[in-house]
């Protein structure tokens, strides 16, 4: 396993503090590692925040652009139906159009 520098001294300033200092070493020992759990506990819920909030995003924009479409068909829709009663195109060349640019008719 690879060790940092600071790791390795992190460890020597243990023994040197159980050494020296006995139960008061041990407890700064602690102390310690409880601040670095702390830490890392901060940093981890901050990181979920933060997924928390760009995921609420994207959903959001997902479901702007869900609507934006149903809209565009509804618009589409109408605006055939229009072009058929006015005999501005053929029903059965609107439905050619329409099947050319299925992109599963071609599969």
């Amino acid at each position: 396993m690879h060790r940092s520098v600071a790791s390795v001294i992190l460890i020597r300033m243990g023994w040197l503090r159980t050494l020296f200092l006995g139960d008061i070493g041990n407890r700064l020992d602690i102390a310690d590692t409880e601040e670095q759990i702390r830490k890392l506990s901060h940093k981890l819920r901050k990181a979920q925040r933060e997924k928390s909030s760009t995921d609420a995003s994207q959903d959001a924009e997902i479901e702007r652009l869900r609507v934006q479409v149903a809209q565009i068909e509804l618009a589409f829709g109408a605006l055939c139906s229009l072009m058929v009663r006015k005999q501005v195109v053929a029903e059965s060349e609107l439905q050619d159009l329409v099947n050319n640019l299925d992109p599963e008719e071609g599969s």
